[in-house]
């Protein structure tokens, strides 16, 4: 959820009067005397009080009269603080409460929506602020218009506003109001907007908070000034139970109706001391219409930590072709989540989908102490064939500086085109180049993780040896990190 505020300066202006002269001899009129300053309240040094940790309700209606709970840590603000919403806010009254204040507000019908900051001056303490604590907000009417607002759903929520305050379609944001950390619903798409209306398509996490949902709205959420719009418990999430999958089992259904969606789940259970390389692939059937994209989710289901989303793209200037397949390593016992939908929201009799899972065994490798930069990589030995019981290989490695460059390699390729898969799931944000020749300067081929994890498969590749580089991708601020490394052969 999004968080609003600023702090307020007090301004004090202090009168002193001059000595006036003389003109021709005539005595100056006399000078009032100046009302004295009451002197400012010192701040006592001993006193800790803050930071501002939670504010609630967080938004406000344009007319609206409420109570907002300011918490603070510390010591006790104290019943003489002072609190400021910005203008168009009046505060009626800011008695303390435990654990911070209670601040009865009336937000004026013409005052300016958007974020504000919220400030409290405290009795004999520092000023506090939570910059855009509060938001001021138009209402808006949004009802359901397709789909299912449900866990691993789609739906199609049409807005309306009802005080023909415009909406900007091309840069409408709408959120879904809900505490840090907790999976719920958010926006995917942009639909159709006129001024007063419009709609966006939200998908629900695996593990989406179900009951009542109120939403904030922003035109544009890159300008905090933006017009923004609430509407106050206006769907009902639903829970939903994803289809278990076994590895090497695919599942074959219809989405034949428009914003229809395929849940699934899968339990990852390594062997004691292995890995395992989990490739998770939406397959098109022949004659079927549909145009996949697959979100695939850790065991805590929420986007927050989305592994990877994959679609079905051509190969470009600069990019290899992908498929709609999400592969990633790991290293201990989970649950993964998978959702799979048309990449136009479209479904028709002809929308069909061959899920495939797969979980491979996998040997776990701990990245070498001793330097393995370009011209020497960490050997990992020979890679396994297709066919073999365990014929994955995982790496364990860090980038601990920045600039850090680590290479592999792998041997025992036999003559002709072998390719491998990639996956790498990185705290850092990394690039990592594979190639069948040790410069890296052969038509080699680069996958970047976007999200949590990068994967894809080599094409064309021979030589005996597949060489490796990880290293942060240029211009990242991410670029020290944990990261799990995972390859094996495709044929």
């Amino acid at each position: 959820m999004k968080t609003l505020g600023r702090a307020a300066l007090a301004l004090m202006l202090v009168f002193t009067a001059g000595a006036c002269e003389a003109l021709d001899d005539e005595t100056p009129d006399a000078v009032d005397p100046v009302d004295p300053v009451d002197p400012v309240d010192p701040v006592d040094p001993t006193r800790k009080v803050g930071p501002i940790t939670e504010i609630s309700p967080r938004t406000a209606l344009l007319g609206q009269k409420l109570t907002v709970t300011i918490k603070i840590g510390g010591d006790k603000p104290g019943p003489g603080s002072d609190v400021s919403f910005g203008p168009g806010v009046d505060v009626l009254k800011a008695v303390e409460v435990p654990g911070g204040l209670a601040v009865d507000i009336i937000v004026e019908a013409d005052a300016a929506s958007g974020t504000r900051d919220v400030n409290v001056t405290p009795d004999d303490a520092p000023a506090l602020s939570a910059p855009k604590g509060f938001v001021v907000a138009s209402a808006i009417d949004v009802t359901v218009g397709g789909g299912k607002p449900e866990q691993g759903g789609l739906v199609r929520l049409n807005l309306a506003t009802k005080d023909m305050r415009q909406l900007a379609g091309a840069t409408f944001d709408l959120d879904a109001l809900h505490d840090a950390g907790t999976p719920t619903l958010f926006q995917i798409a942009r639909g159709t907007f006129t001024t007063t209306t419009g709609s966006v398509v939200m998908l629900g996490d695996p593990f989406a908070k179900t009951g009542l949902l109120s939403f904030l709205g922003t035109n544009n959420p890159e300008d905090p000034g933006s017009p923004a719009f609430f509407a106050a418990d206006a769907v009902t999430v639903t829970a939903r139970a994803p289809i278990a999958l076994i590895s090497g089992t695919p599942s074959n259904v219809s989405l034949s109706t428009p914003l229809q969606t395929a849940f699934y789940s899968v339990n990852l259970a390594p062997q004691a001391g292995e890995g395992l390389l989990v490739d998770a692939h939406a397959k098109v059937p022949g004659g079927s219409t549909l145009n996949p994209i697959v979100y695939g989710y850790p065991a805590t289901g929420q986007l927050d930590d989305v592994i990877d989303v994959k679609q079905i793209l051509p190969a470009t200037a600069g990019a290899a072709a992908t498929e709609a397949r999400v592969a990633y390593p790991v290293t201990a016992a989970t649950k993964g989540f998978f959702v799979v939908f048309d990449k136009d929201f479209a479904g028709t009799a002809t929308s069909n989908l061959s899920f495939d899972f797969r979980a491979f065994r996998a040997t776990i490798i701990a990245e070498t102490a001793s330097a393995h930069g370009l011209g020497a990589p960490q050997d990992l030995g020979v890679l396994p064939a297709t066919g073999d019981a365990v014929p994955g290989r995982i790496v364990t490695g860090k980038l601990t500086v920045g600039g850090e460059v680590d290479t592999y390699v792998l041997s025992g390729f036999p003559g002709g085109v072998r390719d491998v898969q990639i996956s790498i799931v990185s705290e850092a944000e990394v690039d990592v180049i594979v190639d069948h020749v040790p410069g890296f300067d052969d038509d080699p081929t680069t996958f970047s993780n976007a999200d949590r994890a990068a994967s894809g498969t080599t094409t064309g590749f021979i030589d005996p040896n597949r060489y490796m580089r990880v290293a942060a991708t240029p211009g990242t601020v991410k670029k020290i990190g944990t990261y799990t490394l995972s390859v094996r052969a495709v044929n």
